[in-house]
């Protein structure tokens, strides 16, 4: 049965020349991935610390009482935040940067778009997206702000795969729109998706609930 021509594309085109290096799907792109690889991993560094300064556990003097006189030091989210864009900023241009050029590589491909639908597409950017985030090493330093205990490392790798798989699954999604213009701002939410999503970002809350909690 052919498709309506009015109804939005769901397949990837083949029909795709010259891709613009810098165009508003590019910036939505790379904004998308500092927003949640870079920023959203702060306001989570900060919320694990609960009361007390983000540096208690930074601190080479243990009689520095500010460190933890049980307030909160929402300054210390801007500094944080200031510290990863310097940080982790560059490292999720030159990322988000390779992935547009992997997934656009990809829907120039014919034998793709003849077998991939958007939320299929959608999936490989967020595949290649969790396992692209861990190449972005001055994250790891994150380390040094958690609670010195056995789930520092389960929480850096949830928080790089989870992250990772949502930039990339955004990134992709602005591919998409690229070579669909008809297509909306906000991605299509299968129930499958909805469930890993929660699951994902629910695991991750878990592990850097607040210190103590």
């Amino acid at each position: 049965m052919p498709e309506d021509p009015r109804a939005p594309s769901t397949h990837l085109s083949p029909d795709r020349g010259h891709w613009s290096l810098i165009n508003r799907y590019a910036l939505s792109a790379l904004l998308g991935a500092l927003l949640l690889g870079v920023l959203l991993p702060c306001v989570l560094t900060y919320w694990h610390q609960g009361q007390g300064s983000i540096w208690k556990h930074v601190s080479m003097d243990d009689t520095d009482l500010e460190l933890t006189d049980g307030n909160w030091y929402p300054v210390e989210l801007l500094g944080l935040a200031a510290i990863a864009l310097v940080g982790c900023g560059p490292g999720a241009l030159v990322l988000t940067a390779m992935l547009l050029g992997i997934l656009r590589k990809s829907q120039d491909a014919e034998h793709e778009a003849k077998r991939r639908t958007d939320r299929e597409f959608l999936s490989v950017g967020a595949v290649w997206g969790a396992c692209l985030a861990f190449g972005n090493f001055p994250g790891y330093l994150v380390g040094i702000f958690l609670d010195p205990d056995v789930w520092v490392f389960p929480r850096v790798v949830v928080l790089f795969a989870v992250t990772g798989a949502s930039c990339g699954f955004w990134i992709a999604w602005q591919v998409f729109r690229e070579a669909h213009p008809d297509r909306g701002i906000l991605p299509p939410f299968g129930l499958g998706r909805l469930v890993l999503l929660v699951l994902g970002w629910g695991a991750l809350l878990w592990l850097f609930q607040p210190s103590g909690a």
